[in-house]
């Protein structure tokens, strides 16, 4: 009877195991942290991988509570059907903490894609004054999180006289360009921009696409009918200070892509919010600066009454200006 009772438990452990394996259950969910050692290579629920390869740098010390830094190499790739569809190699260095973003190497039109931000958050053990750490006992913590894209942002520059300056973005909760025109970042820098906008004589703005972490808000909008959009947003942006070319350019863009549904929730990321995500760095400083992003999301029924109405902010042109928009469609 004994004999029986353990090879039924034996068996429907073997069972169980089986079904993991067939179903593919993931060894980590994102959004959630998690530990890796040196080889191990760990699934998602979507077939994204990660693997770290190697510590190839730790100048830490403990004793002197020197920070130090970390380089850590990981191969991170996706496979469908046990085909493998994409890999890249990144690496991160400890000293910055700043997140990589990878992505699937292709990108879609709107609200499509596969764009992901892995952040590390902690490397163990602690580096003991001079005594190199085991590669079998390293430990890094990280998190990864699908990105969402900013589409086709727009920079406007307003010079009170013909200007050179240098133009760059950084992200300081992970992200990264995607798409640009002209080539970011080196055509960005040493841009000659006239009184009206235009750039080198050839562009009316700096246009950019990034991928970002999901960190806007989601508290203060509208719900608006697709019927009605483009009256929204030229009286909107108008609102928020924005003028006849840029309003007509974003309107342009982006009316004829919001027509596949009846109701769409509209989130306004002003300057503080979007400044908190991209940093815009210009070495002539701005005098005025407005920066505003649209989180566009499409729902099937008007929510007016679940978000409450954002105040708008009063913003007045004066001496050197600058003004972005962009959209978010979630």
């Amino acid at each position: 009877m004994k004999r029986r009772i353990i090879t039924s438990f034996l068996l429907l452990i073997v069972a169980l195991l089986l079904s993991s394996c067939m179903f593919g259950l993931p060894d980590f969910v994102l959004n959630k942290t998690v530990k890796i050692k040196i080889g191990e290579k760990l699934y998602t629920e979507d077939d994204v991988w990660i693997r770290l390869d190697s510590i190839t740098v730790d100048t830490r010390n403990y004793l002197t509570n020197t920070p130090g830094r970390v380089v850590a190499e990981f191969t991170v790739g996706q496979d469908t059907s046990g085909v493998e569809v994409w890999k890249q190699n990144i690496t991160f260095v400890t000293d910055t903490m700043n997140s990589q973003t990878f992505n699937s190497c292709w990108q879609g039109d709107v609200g499509e894609g596969n764009f992901y931000i892995m952040t590390i958050t902690r490397v163990s053990p602690h580096r003991i004054g001079e005594v190199d750490i085991p590669d079998e006992d390293y430990r890094v913590s990280f998190v990864i999180e699908k990105a969402i894209v900013a589409y086709k942002p727009n920079i406007y520059l307003y010079p009170k006289k013909t200007t050179q300056m240098t133009v760059s973005l950084d992200f300081p909760k992970g992200g990264k360009v995607i798409e640009s025109i002209p080539d970011f970042p080196d055509k960005w820098k040493k841009i000659k921009v006239e009184p009206d906008a235009k750039i080198n004589e050839t562009y009316d703005y700096l246009f950019y696409e990034a991928s970002l972490p999901n960190k806007w808000q989601y508290k203060q909008g509208w719900s608006v009918t697709q019927s009605n959009l483009e009256a929204f947003f030229r009286s909107n942006l108008a609102d928020y200070g924005f003028i006849e070319n840029e309003i007509n350019d974003f309107l342009d863009y982006w009316i004829p892509r919001l027509i596949e549904h009846s109701y769409y929730n509209i989130y306004p990321q002003h300057t503080d919010k979007i400044n908190e995500l991209i940093d815009l760095k210009i070495s002539k400083k701005p005098r005025s600066l407005l920066r505003m992003f649209y989180v566009i999301e499409p729902v099937r029924s008007p929510m007016i009454s679940k978000i409450d109405t954002p105040i708008i902010p009063e913003f007045e042109r004066k001496g050197f200006t600058v003004a972005e928009w962009g959209v978010v469609f979630k």
